[in-house]
């Protein structure tokens, strides 16, 4: 990486997806619990296509210009999906220059990683017209909304595997190596960033990001299958207390 450019990796809001995962995950322990549970053939999908930012999401996008109190980022590059475009528009505004990269979409697993065409998302997002328009026809990969939406679930062959994602990592790393800017944000999401980093960000969370020198070596370190998220253990935890003290309270006999 070239001697002072800063790199900033900030994961995108909290989406409507994240919302009904997290709920099911939640009142299903038993699933959070299972260490296999991502890698099924099929699991829960709330079937939610290129799913957009909540309101808080919204306003969690907002904040973010606070953290960078001194100095703005010279170069937002953002993934294509609806919430990352959201994310970096509320962020940063139309007054930092962003690059639309299809290589910063998630990995391919569930409803909400299938993306819109770019005369699709040029309806919402005209200010980023021209590049929208020039994203090839399904820059997200196989697989249509309306075939899915019929299964009703992403199945295996539409997966992406870890060895494609990592691909895609070292062709963002060089694209970073042939900007001229110095100061970079990528905004992106939560399993892309933790196959660059084996750290799980939160939404919204932001975080500086310093890969080693070079190319040769992998910047994008193989997880070797889907992470267990840390806000899974929290939730199962909970909802194992709560549940230990309803049942204590069942074999209580009153006086």
């Amino acid at each position: 990486m070239a001697a002072g450019k800063e790199i900033y990796l900030l994961r995108h809001g909290e989406s409507e997806y994240n919302v009904k995962i997290h709920k099911y995950l939640a009142d299903f322990p038993e699933e959070a619990a299972d260490p296999n549970y991502w890698t099924r053939e099929r699991v829960y999908d709330p079937m939610i296509f290129d799913s957009p930012l909540t309101a808080r999401g919204e306003e969690q996008a907002r904040n973010i210009p606070a953290q960078f109190t001194h100095v703005r980022p010279e170069l937002v590059i953002t993934s294509p999906l609806t919430r990352a475009l959201q994310t970096s528009l509320l962020a940063f505004g139309k007054e930092t220059p962003l690059v639309v990269l299809p290589d910063m979409r998630e990995q391919r697993h569930s409803s909400c990683d299938f993306g819109q065409n770019g005369l699709t998302l040029v309806n919402r997002f005209s200010e980023l017209g021209p590049q929208l328009a020039d994203l090839p026809e399904q820059w997200w990969g196989p697989g249509c909304h309306i075939e899915l939406g019929a299964m009703g679930f992403v199945p295996h062959t539409l997966r992406e595997t870890d060895e494609d994602v990592c691909a895609r990592l070292h062709r963002v790393v060089e694209f970073l190596l042939s900007r001229p800017e110095q100061r970079i944000v990528l905004v992106g999401h939560g399993v892309l960033f933790y196959h660059l980093t084996h750290t799980w960000l939160e939404n919204c969370q932001l975080i500086p990001y310093q890969p080693s020198s070079g190319i040769a070596s992998c910047l994008c370190t193989r997880c070797g299958g889907a992470p267990q998220n840390p806000w899974v253990d929290e939730l199962l935890t909970k909802r194992l207390e709560q549940r230990a003290v309803a049942e204590q309270g069942e074999g209580e006999v009153a006086p």
